[in-house]
C-alpha cells in the first residue's frame, strides 16, 4: 500500500519491528479476552496443523460469536490445552468434534452434528441405522420442537439398538489382543454416538447451543489460507506474533470495528478492549 501510494516500500525490519510493537501492546486484550470467554455459557474450540521451522505444530482456536482467541503450540492434546490455560477451570459447555483432549476437561461437551452426519452419509447406502440417525439429526436440526427431548432420546437410544443389530461384528476372544479383527469403522460411530449421547444431542436440549462447530471452523479457516499464501512460520516468535495479533484481529471484524483503526489504535497501545 505504501509503495503504491507514496512511491516508497516499507523494510522488512521495520514490519517486524511493527508486529513485535504491536503483539507486545496486545498483551492486555489477550488477558482480558481469556477472562471473558472463560465466563461464556458457551464457546467453541478446534485446531488445524501448522508449519514452523520445517515442523508441524498445533494453532488452537477459542471463540464464540464475539471473541477469538488463538493458541500455538507443539502439541495436540490436553498439554496444549493447559498452556493455554483457559479450559482447565471452564464449566460452560465446549462445541467440538470428538478429539479425546477435550473429554478430560471438566466442563460440559456438545458434538459438532456436521461432522457426525458426514460419517453417517458414508454408512447410510449400507446400513438402514446409519440413514435413520441422519434423518433424526437433521429433522431435530430443522424442528427441535417437534416433538419434547425425551420423545427426541427415546428414538435416537432406538436407531442406535437397530444399529448394533445391523452390524455383524463379533470379536474373537480366543485370540490375543494383538491378533483381535479391528472393530469396524461403522461400530465405532455407533460407539460413539452412543457414549456420547448427552453431547450429542445438546443442541435439542439447550437452545444455546449450536447444531455444528462452524464457529470455530470459520475462526482456524484464515490460518490455513494464510498458510497456503505465505508457507510457513520460520521460527516459533514469527507464529506466537501471529497469533496474538491474529486473535486482536478476528475479535475486531466480529465486533464491526475496522481493521485498520484498530490495528492503530493497538500500535499507539491502546487497543479495542470490549
Amino acid at each position: 500500500m505504501c509503495a503504491d501510494l507514496f512511491g516508497y516500500s516499507v523494510s522488512e525490519a521495520t514490519i517486524v519491528a511493527a508486529r513485535e510493537r504491536c503483539a507486545e501492546n496486545l498483551e492486555a486484550f489477550m488477558q482480558i479476552t481469556g477472562e471473558q470467554l472463560a465466563g461464556e455459557a458457551v464457546l467453541h474450540a478446534d485446531e488445524t496443523g501448522m508449519r514452523v521451522d520445517g515442523k508441524t505444530v498445533w494453532l488452537h482456536s477459542l471463540s464464540n460469536a464475539k471473541r477469538t482467541l488463538y493458541h500455538i503450540d507443539a502439541k495436540r492434546g490436553y498439554e496444549a490445552l493447559e498452556r493455554m490455560g483457559i479450559l482447565e477451570s471452564y464449566t460452560g459447555r465446549l462445541v467440538h468434534d470428538f478429539w479425546p483432549a477435550y473429554f478430560k476437561l471438566l466442563c460440559q461437551h456438545a458434538m459438532c452434528n456436521q461432522h457426525i452426519v458426514r460419517e453417517l452419509t458414508f454408512f447410510e447406502e449400507t446400513y438402514p441405522w446409519a440413514a435413520k440417525m441422519k434423518t433424526l439429526l437433521l429433522h431435530a436440526c430443522e424442528d427441535p420442537l417437534a416433538s419434547s427431548f425425551e420423545q427426541w432420546q427415546a428414538a435416537y437410544l432406538k436407531i442406535l439398538e437397530e444399529g448394533r443389530l445391523e452390524i455383524d461384528y463379533k470379536p474373537d476372544k480366543t485370540l490375543k489382543r494383538r491378533g483381535r479383527r479391528a472393530k469396524p469403522k461403522e461400530l465405532n460411530l455407533l460407539e460413539r454416538l452412543d457414549k456420547h449421547r448427552s453431547s450429542v444431542l445438546a443442541f435439542i436440549e439447550y437452545p444455546e447451543v449450536p447444531f455444528t462447530n462452524n464457529q470455530a471452523e470459520q475462526d482456524v479457516r484464515m490460518a490455513k489460507v494464510k498458510q497456503k499464501v505465505s508457507g510457513c512460520f520460520r521460527s516459533w516468535k514469527g507464529a506466537r506474533l501471529f497469533a496474538t495479533i491474529r486473535s486482536y484481529i478476528s475479535t475486531c471484524i466480529k465486533q464491526k470495528q475496522g481493521v485498520f483503526k484498530a490495528l492503530q489504535k493497538a500500535m499507539q497501545n491502546e487497543p479495542i478492549l470490549s
